[in-house]
């Protein structure tokens, strides 16, 4: 995906190798259990943030209640259907890339129904080759 990113930003292929080499990830699963009663007005399950690594994946399936911050200032609702991974740009690849990339601001808020997610968070250390993330990219930054 690194080399996938490197060739968006007319990079060098092999541009964030060095820098991920001996690095480590680690896969953190987060369950938000069902919603029993009606939550305070304005409440939400994980404040707006920025992740400090390089990239957290959400796995497919993952339920309602993330949302990303736009260019424009909105909140846009983002679901991860089964066959699909959600990518969010954290803080050190907004560094690695002089700010070209931006950490992606997000938060979860209460959903109507059961909620749960399997987040990857990956700290520099990531060379699997898992596709495009080009769609993602100018959705996040349209």
């Amino acid at each position: 995906m690194l080399r996938a990113i490197a060739l968006h930003l007319n990079l060098d292929e092999n541009y964030f190798d060095a820098k991920i080499h001996n690095g480590n990830s680690i896969l953190r699963p987060i369950h938000y259990p069902p919603i029993t009663h009606k939550p305070k007005k304005d409440a939400v399950r994980a404040a707006e943030h920025e992740d400090i690594n390089l990239i957290t994946l959400l796995m497919g399936a993952s339920a309602d209640g993330l949302q990303v911050l736009n260019k424009s200032g909105e909140w846009i609702s983002v679901t991860a259907l089964p066959d699909q991974i959600v990518v969010n740009v954290g803080d050190m690849l907004q560094r690695l890339t002089n700010n070209k990339l931006k950490s992606t601001t997000h938060r979860v808020v209460n959903p109507p129904r059961k909620s749960g997610a399997l987040q990857d968070i990956l700290y520099p250390s990531f060379t699997p080759s898992i596709g495009s993330i080009f769609k993602l990219l100018a959705f996040l930054y349209k």
